[in-house]
């Protein structure tokens, strides 16, 4: 899977905001904390869904393309800045970002 597919199919799983969470990588229908690859797993954070579409962890060029398009202030710390800015921001503003991934995988055929 490439980063840009990646980068589609996580913004497919927490597009409805049923289906987003924070504070957590993913939820069950309980609102309890679970695996993100946990048949139960109702919702996932941003990092929690790339962890569902994929086999990385953490530092993989789909995450790295979302940190790309943040703007410096919104650079808290080099680790967690994902999950930082998902628990930060609004279910909106997160999947802007992973529109602005997704165009910037898209220009670079990544």
């Amino acid at each position: 899977m490439t980063p840009y597919e990646k980068l589609v199919a996580a913004r497919e799983l927490i597009s409805d905001p049923s289906h987003w969470t924070q504070g957590c990588f993913a939820r069950n229908k309980l609102g309890l904390t679970t695996d993100v690859k946990s048949a139960d797993a109702t919702c996932w954070c941003s990092v929690g869904a790339l962890r569902k579409v994929s086999d990385d962890i953490w530092l993989t060029p789909a995450y790295d393309l979302l940190c790309a398009v943040l703007e410096p202030e919104e650079r808290f710390y080099e680790y967690g800045l994902i999950a930082e800015f998902n628990d930060t921001y609004t279910h909106a503003e997160v999947l802007e970002l992973f529109d602005e991934a997704i165009a910037l995988a898209q220009e670079h055929k990544i």
